[in-house]
């Protein structure tokens, strides 16, 4: 024999040919008295519950168990089915007696001689009687009332005349009537020109041209985008509500926060200019801010005063967003500290997962507008005392202490993609990824 040669198993079996070994059966008795119950846990583990002849119990795994008390677990297990075979029988029974009985089927005979009132002897008048009885009620069962199921189980009779009579009709359900306004389509291009194309409820783009008469309220079909008559406000026919009468006049719309706040946020006068009433106001759709067209370069924040000589006004007023909005958007940010620069108001923002190197000054309405939890917080940790009492940054805050984690480009880990960095005096809580 070689040490590279092979076999096959008959070949083996031949050479070497297997021991049979004859295990005689074991003799002594176990020392279980019973099995009192089986536990299956979440993995599909079988345990019997054992008690012992000296009256103890234990749960014992069936893998343990099985082999020395084969013939005590095939009779519990036998035991089991034949108790689970007897409860699925009891169920079938009470089924059975609750289900509909059957009809008698009573067959005309094909006979020239037959006639009604021949009875034969096996079926009696008053068992006729009885029969027609039974089945004109199950027949008036029938037509009133259907039987269905629910979830649980529970059987219900529901009344099939009750969906003819009422279709429509729900618990708690009202039937809301359809509330229509004739509204004029705007043909002047300068009232278009200084108007949203987006609505400012669902901020979806929309067509303002549609028919006149146009269906209000969530139900009816989207028709058209409506104008307001003070400020650049848009809005679809389906987002206003139905019950809208005080936002129409002589088929114009006066949207809810001209309606509330109707004061420009820089000369703080009435947004409608009466010296000049086809003159539309300016309205952000996030902030909900107003301004002539005349203030909104000078509403801009100081830190933002670099945009304002290229602000191109029909492209804001188009898309209804102010320039601070349209620069943070949402993010949300925490004030640090407080000015007054041209007697108004602005606040130093730390924006969220952005360091301490990249704050900017805004106005305070901006944040009344747009961060309004920022701004009621900031007044109140302000009772207590300044955050930076210099309206400075520390210096420390901008330079980086540690970095926790790189994230590289590719593979290769030559050019890093992003860091996680730590700053001086700031806790591991302030940790943010910077981007180089």
């Amino acid at each position: 024999m070689t040490a590279n040669q092979t076999f096959t198993r008959k070949e083996l079996e031949e050479r070497f040919p297997p021991i049979q070994v004859k295990l005689q059966p074991w003799r002594f008795p176990t020392s279980v008295k019973c099995i009192k119950g089986k536990l299956t846990s979440l993995t599909g583990q079988v345990i019997y519950i054992v008690e012992f002849q000296g009256g103890q119990v234990r749960q014992i795994s069936s893998k343990n168990f099985y082999g020395a008390n084969k013939k005590i677990v095939e009779e519990f297990e036998l035991l089991q089915f034949r108790r689970h075979d007897s409860d699925v029988k009891k169920r079938l029974k009470v089924f059975q007696s609750e289900a509909k009985p059957q009809k008698r089927v009573r067959f005309q005979l094909d006979h020239d001689d037959f006639s009604p009132s021949i009875s034969s002897p096996n079926y009696s008048s008053e068992e006729k009687e009885e029969d027609s009885e039974e089945e004109d009620s199950e027949e008036e069962e029938e037509e009133i009332t259907d039987r269905s199921l629910l979830r649980s189980g529970r059987k219900v009779k529901r009344s099939q005349s009750f969906e003819s009579e009422f279709p429509t009709a729900k618990l708690g359900q009202s039937k809301k009537k359809e509330y229509t306004v004739r509204v004029p389509v705007p043909t002047d291009e300068d009232v278009i020109k200084h108007h949203s194309i987006y609505c400012y409820r669902c901020n979806q783009r929309g067509n303002y041209d549609g028919p006149l008469d146009v269906p209000l309220g969530a139900e009816p079909k989207r028709c058209r985008l409506l104008f307001c008559k003070s400020c650049s406000y848009s809005i679809h026919n389906n987002c206003l509500p139905s019950s809208t009468n005080s936002y129409f006049n002589a088929g114009e719309m006066t949207c809810v926060k001209c309606q509330r706040n109707n004061d420009c946020i820089e000369c703080k006068k009435n947004i409608e200019d009466k010296s000049n009433p086809k003159e539309i106001s300016f309205r952000c759709n996030f902030c909900y801010r107003g301004f002539h067209e005349k203030c909104i370069k000078k509403g801009v924040s100081s830190s933002l005063a670099y945009k304002v000589d290229d602000l191109n006004l029909d492209r804001l007023y188009k898309s209804g967003t102010c320039v601070e909005c349209e620069t943070f958007g949402e993010t949300p940010g925490t004030i640090l500290a407080e000015r007054k620069i041209n007697d108004k108001t602005e606040f130093l923002i730390k924006w969220k997962n952005v360091s301490y190197r990249h704050t900017n000054w805004v106005t305070e309405s901006w944040m009344q507008g747009a961060q309004s939890s920022a701004h009621r917080a900031y007044l109140k940790k302000s009772k207590n005392g300044p955050i930076l009492p210099k309206n400075e940054i520390p210096v420390e805050w901008t330079i980086v202490d540690r970095i926790l984690s790189v994230e590289w480009e590719n593979n290769q880990k030559i050019k890093p993609k992003r860091i996680l960095a730590v700053f001086k005096d700031t806790s591991y809580e302030d940790g943010i990824y910077m981007y180089i």
